[in-house]
């Protein structure tokens, strides 16, 4: 019986990039930032309640990202675009509010990211992963990330304020690899 419900209760996932180019999602180089990147639905699969992510780490060890905000996105869009949006009127989710601690992840290992709210994907379309940095210092953390095109990934940064500013491609232009986790009734992925 423990075992039913344990299995019932599992925590999947699917990971979009193996790279190891050196990246920065949410673009911490800046006192203030955000960061737009599209995941094509060919990588997501079928419908799911995504309720956590997970990026790469490379070098963020032992640190904390104060006020960071994830906001999710279906789009039939195969792009994003360098334009500044406002994600709370464009059609854009709230999945995360909070600060994004790393406890000692090493090099390689993956930092979750819990969500405050799930997110319900179609099955479908590409899904936009919006993220705003407000932490208020620069702080060089690095991600591991596949190499991308042009229109995969956009950002924009300010030291001064937040920036409302059109977005530009980060170097290296590259995805962060991330894990989208969902509830599942399979054993652990």
């Amino acid at each position: 019986m423990i075992m039913a419900l344990n299995v019932a209760n599992a925590q999947s996932y699917v990971q979009i990039g193996n790279g190891t180019e050196s990246s920065s999602m949410p673009w911490t180089s800046w006192n203030y930032s955000w960061t737009k990147a599209i995941y094509q639905s060919a990588n997501l699969g079928e419908a799911k309640t995504i309720d956590a992510l997970a990026f790469q780490v490379n070098n963020f060890t032992g640190r904390t990202l104060n006020n960071q905000k994830i906001y999710l996105k279906q789009t039939d869009l195969n792009t994003v675009s360098g334009t500044y949006e406002d994600p709370t009127t464009s059609g854009y989710t709230l999945v995360f509010d909070g600060n994004i601690v790393s406890d000692g992840e090493a090099t390689g290992e993956w930092i979750d990211i819990d969500f405050t709210t799930s997110f319900d994907y179609n099955g479908t379309d590409n899904l936009i992963v919006y993220m705003t940095n407000e932490h208020g210092t620069e702080m060089y953390n690095n991600f591991y990330a596949t190499t991308a095109t042009a229109s995969d990934i956009m950002v924009a940064g300010n030291d001064d304020a937040f920036p409302t500013s059109n977005g530009f491609n980060p170097y290296p232009v590259a995805l962060p690899n991330v894990r989208f986790y969902y509830a599942s009734s399979g054993p652990t992925t």
